[in-house]
């Protein structure tokens, strides 16, 4: 059994540090902890690796208080207007993030940032060796333990990843929610309204400019399915804009691969709660609502522009795409950057890291079922799919 109150007591005894500045986190704490103690879906063996990430945000979040208290100029980092990539999940994003992340035009969020993002006091440049190696260190054990993984999503210490686990540390977290399927925090999540974590993240990226870009600060490069439907939450944080993109892939290609993430996330901690055929329904529902919810606010929204794109084009000419991306930004693409996204292209073949042979059957579903659900996107975006 976990004890939130123990975590606590625990982080602070490890930080030797007391405060954690605005502590509205501790209700999702709790309700974290009460879902783990009502499951019994946990995998034998996993409890101390789950108890190490309550431990590691608990950490971060008093490690960031520090530099909150001493330097109350990082809130008041201006943030230009990013540019953020929302979609349905497999449809060619991680590719057009970690591509135009060499470009040099943008700020990239490395996902050792996103998991070790807050300075260690009292050790060089902020603990940033000691942070890479915690990241790194994780990234192993998450192969190990799912290997598969790397195929689905895969995360590297220094590449760029979702801007979503940005908001584990506040402890209302879609990701977490997603990820460890536990039926008391989901509800709970579900109930909340999101600003609070919206409004964390929007401070974490500040703190993470602050630390590595105070100095030439360009537009983050964001990206995250799960910021579909969320739109209104974005234009809020970013009173300045933020740049939409939209790619798009026949909804019944996407979500063979779609489920087997969800699947090996999951699977990180926990056995799944559910027959495979009743999680594939459920990952169907929920990218189903997101999608209704971001068609609703682009009906409500005429005047914010989107750029939308097809999966097919993002895969089979990079060239094109990024030109038409920098072009939606209003920024030159040039020669150097030119050859960068030739280099990375050359070096990331699609299916770099495996291919699984996925179908809709597997998870007990029917592409007409799916057409006929997405039906009103499929209208509307069909020249994209």
């Amino acid at each position: 059994m976990f004890d939130a109150d123990e975590l606590v007591a625990s982080a602070r005894a490890r930080t030797g540090l007391a405060d954690f500045g605005d502590e509205r986190f501790l209700v999702g704490l709790h309700q974290f902890v009460d879902g783990l103690n009502a499951t019994d879906n946990i995998i034998p063996g996993r409890e101390g690796e789950l108890r190490k990430l309550m431990l590691r945000l608990l950490c971060n979040l008093l490690w960031r208080q520090v530099d909150f208290a001493q330097h109350p100029e990082i809130l008041e980092e201006r943030l230009l207007p990013p540019v953020c990539i929302l979609s349905l999940p497999r449809v060619g994003t991680t590719k057009l993030q970690r591509q135009l992340g060499v470009t040099g035009a943008f700020q990239n969020l490395l996902y050792w940032h996103l998991h070790m993002p807050s300075r260690v006091p009292g050790l060089p440049e902020g603990g940033r060796q000691k942070r890479i190696e915690i990241t790194e260190e994780f990234c192993q054990w998450r192969e190990a333990v799912s290997p598969t993984i790397n195929v689905t999503h895969r995360s590297f210490t220094h590449e760029p990843d979702e801007d979503a686990f940005l908001q584990q540390l506040c402890f209302c977290s879609a990701y977490l929610a997603q990820t460890h399927n536990l039926s008391l925090y989901n509800e709970w999540f579900a109930a909340q309204d999101p600003s609070f974590a919206y409004d964390f993240e929007k401070q974490q990226l500040q703190y993470l400019q602050w630390q590595f870009h105070r100095q030439h600060p360009k537009a983050w490069f964001l990206k995250s399915p799960g910021h579909l439907g969320q739109e209104d939450q974005l234009q809020r944080i970013f009173p300045g804009g933020c740049r939409i993109i939209c790619p798009h892939r026949e909804p019944a290609e996407i979500f063979p691969s779609a489920i087997r993430l969800g699947e090996d996330f999951s699977k990180l901690y926990n056995s799944l709660p559910m027959p495979v055929e009743a999680f594939g329904h459920m990952v169907v529902d929920l990218l189903h609502n997101g999608m209704e919810r971001h068609m609703a606010w682009r009906e409500a929204n005429p005047q914010v522009e989107v750029l939308d794109l097809s999966f097919r084009e993002i895969c089979d000419d990079s060239l094109g795409t990024a030109e038409k991306i920098h072009d939606f930004l209003e920024l030159p693409l040039t020669a150097n950057a030119r050859r960068r996204i030739e280099s990375w292209d050359q070096e990331n073949p699609r299916h770099k890291h495996g291919k699984l042979e996925l179908t809709l059957e597997m998870y007990g579903l029917d592409e007409r079922v799916i057409n006929a659900k997405f039906g009103p996107y499929r209208e509307a975006f069909g020249q994209f799919l």
